[in-house]
């Protein structure tokens, strides 16, 4: 959901609305951008769109340790390349991440190999 300029909030004048601010985002699923010094600072979200931010972070976290596992088998079972093996399959590694970023609009572009 996109912020209306109404959602984002200096935090003086958050503290005095601290109350109609969580109750707008909790009845209305309004997320608000608290700001400081002209600056965003924190955002008031629900506690399911934390919950569910959450999830995403561990879920982001658990892919990459198997990334990480993946390659240090790959490593130990010496199914790598050298650069100068790797340099004449950049270009097609890249192209093809490319291709993908586009259809995942970025998501994937660099988990693609």
């Amino acid at each position: 959901m996109a912020l209306a300029t109404e959602d984002i909030i200096p935090i003086t004048r958050a503290r005095a609305q601290l109350t109609e601010l969580a109750e707008d985002v909790a009845k209305n699923g309004r997320d608000k951008i608290l700001t400081r010094n002209g600056e965003s600072y924190v955002a008031i979200i629900s506690a399911a769109d934390y919950d569910q931010l959450c999830v995403l972070k561990a879920r982001e976290e658990l892919a990459a340790l198997r990334d990480v596992i993946t390659g240090l088998q790959d490593w130990r079972e010496a199914r790598v390349m050298t650069w100068e093996q790797f340099r004449p399959k950049l270009g097609k590694v890249r192209a093809r991440a490319k291709r993908v970023a586009e259809l995942d609009g970025g998501v994937a572009a660099t988990t693609a190999t």
